[in-house]
C-alpha cells in the first residue's frame, strides 16, 4: 500500500501489516503508526477499547488524545528515542521514532495497557456520577494488565520490531523507489550515452529535481554516479570477461576513450586496468 503526504511520500512494503498485527496478537496492547506529520496512517488489529472510547466521549475529549500524541511524537523525535508515558486516561503508552537513512519516516505508538490496578483519582473524580464511575471501572478491568518490571520486556520487543521494519525496509520513501529506478535506469543501459536531461524525460522529472534527490540521498552528482557504476561494471569484466582487451572493456563500460578510462580505473583502484587484470588472475 502507498501513502501520500504533503512533506514526505511512505510506501508500505508487504509484511508490514503482518507485523503490527503479530505484535499486537502477542501482546494485547493496541498499535498506531503516524506520519512525519502526526497523520494516523494504519496500525495493529486490535480496536480502540472500550474503555478509552468511554474516556474520549464522557472525560476528556478526542483532541486531547490528538495533541497528547502529537507532544510525544515531537519529544521522542527530538529525543531520537523511545519515550513511556501516562495518557489522560492512566493507562500506559510508548512512542517511537522510524528514521530511515536519518530521516524521519513516522512514528509507531504502543497504547492501551496499564501497570496500575486502579484508576487515577482525577479520572473517576471526573465521572459524572457513581454509576459511571462504576461502568468506566469494569471496563479498565478488561485493559490488558502489565506489571511495571515487565515494561522493559516490552520496549525490548518493539526496539527489536522496528529494527526488523527499518532493515527489511518494510517501510521505504518514495524517494528511494526513484533512486532504486534511476540506478537500474543506469545499469541498463551502461555502454551507451548517458545524460541527466534523458533520465528527466525517462522519470518524468526535472532534472534539477533527479539531481536534488540523487544528492540527497546519495552526496553524489548524477555524473559521478554513472562514472562509479561505469567502473564496477569495468572491474567485473576485467576478472570474468578475460577475452576482451582493456580498449573493449573500456568501450563496453561506456568509455569511447581508453587512455581517460584507464586514468580514471587507476584513480579509484590505485592500480591501472591492465594492473588490476592480473592481480585478480594470479
Amino acid at each position: 500500500m502507498a501513502q501520500d503526504d504533503k512533506k514526505i511520500e511512505l510506501i508500505f512494503q508487504e509484511g508490514l501489516q503482518e507485523v503490527f498485527d503479530d505484535f499486537t496478537a502477542v501482546t494485547g496492547t493496541r498499535m498506531s503508526f503516524f506520519s512525519p506529520e502526526g497523520q494516523y496512517l494504519c496500525g495493529g488489529s486490535n480496536d480502540l477499547s472500550s474503555y478509552c472510547a468511554l474516556v474520549r466521549d464522557e472525560i476528556f475529549s478526542h483532541e486531547a488524545c490528538h495533541e497528547l500524541d502529537r507532544e510525544k511524537q515531537l519529544e521522542c523525535q527530538a529525543a531520537r528515542k523511545t519515550i513511556c508515558y501516562a495518557c489522560h486516561a492512566g493507562l500506559k503508552e510508548i512512542m517511537t521514532p522510524i528514521f530511515v537513512d536519518g530521516r524521519i519516516a513516522g512514528f509507531v505508538c504502543i497504547g492501551q495497557f496499564r501497570t496500575s490496578k486502579r484508576i487515577p483519582d482525577d479520572v473517576l473524580n471526573a465521572c459524572s456520577d457513581k454509576n459511571s464511575a462504576r461502568n468506566l471501572c469494569k471496563h479498565f478491568a478488561r485493559i490488558p494488565y502489565l506489571p511495571p518490571e515487565r515494561c522493559e520486556s516490552l520496549l525490548g520487543l518493539l526496539s527489536v520490531m522496528v529494527d526488523h521494519i527499518v532493515s527489511r525496509e518494510l517501510i521505504r520513501l518514495r524517494r528511494d523507489i526513484l533512486v532504486e529506478k534511476i540506478g537500474n535506469y543506469i545499469d541498463a543501459r551502461i555502454s551507451k550515452p548517458l545524460k541527466l536531461s534523458d533520465a528527466a524525460k525517462h522519470f518524468r522529472r526535472s532534472e534539477s529535481g533527479i539531481s536534488h534527490t540523487l544528492k540527497e540521498r546519495y552526496g553524489k552528482t548524477f555524473r559521478q554516479i554513472i562514472i562509479e557504476k561505469r567502473l564496477a561494471f569495468a572491474e567485473t569484466l576485467l576478472k570474468d570477461a578475460t577475452q576482451l582487451n582493456i580498449n573493449e572493456v573500456a568501450l563496453r563500460s561506456g568509455f569511447n576513450d581508453p587512455f581517460h578510462f584507464s586514468k580514471l580505473f587507476r584513480k579509484h583502484k590505485g592500480l591501472s586496468p591492465r594492473e588490476y587484470r592480473k592481480q585478480c588472475l594470479s
